[in-house]
């Protein structure tokens, strides 16, 4: 995490679901939102260098399925928290693989489902931390 309080808040696919939980995430005392990515690449880098958005702390992923696992092991080689949509991966072998990443970083990888938050592994993210 960074220094000052806030947890600053990534997220990546915001079609329906993401913008909704979207507007969850950034009523919460002590999350900023920092960062979004979509699916156009140069579109979403063009914002980010136009807004001067700062490094994050946590992704939130909403992407179709399919692209869970590959997007929540590359924000945990990337050293971020994770919030993953439900599943966390389509394979034991992808969540096992998930689960190993958190376990040697140190890194927590979440399951939202229904609004809560699951813990899969590592400690349990908060904003006090």
């Amino acid at each position: 995490m960074g220094d000052d309080q806030a947890i600053r808040l990534g997220v990546i696919g915001c079609g329906g679901f993401g913008l909704f939980a979207l507007q969850h995430f950034v009523q919460l005392p002590g999350v900023e939102l920092v960062g979004m990515a979509g699916t156009h690449r140069e579109a979403a880098k063009r914002a980010a260098a136009r807004y001067n958005i700062p490094d994050i702390d946590l992704v939130y992923i909403s992407t179709p399925p399919f692209l869970h696992h590959p997007q929540a092991m590359l924000a945990l080689e990337a050293s971020k928290h994770v919030i993953c949509e439900k599943p966390l991966a389509l394979t034991v072998e992808q969540a096992d693989a998930t689960t190993a990443m958190c376990s040697s970083t140190c890194i927590t990888a979440s399951i939202s489902r229904c609004g809560w938050i699951a813990r899969s592994s590592g400690f349990c993210l908060s904003a006090g931390r």
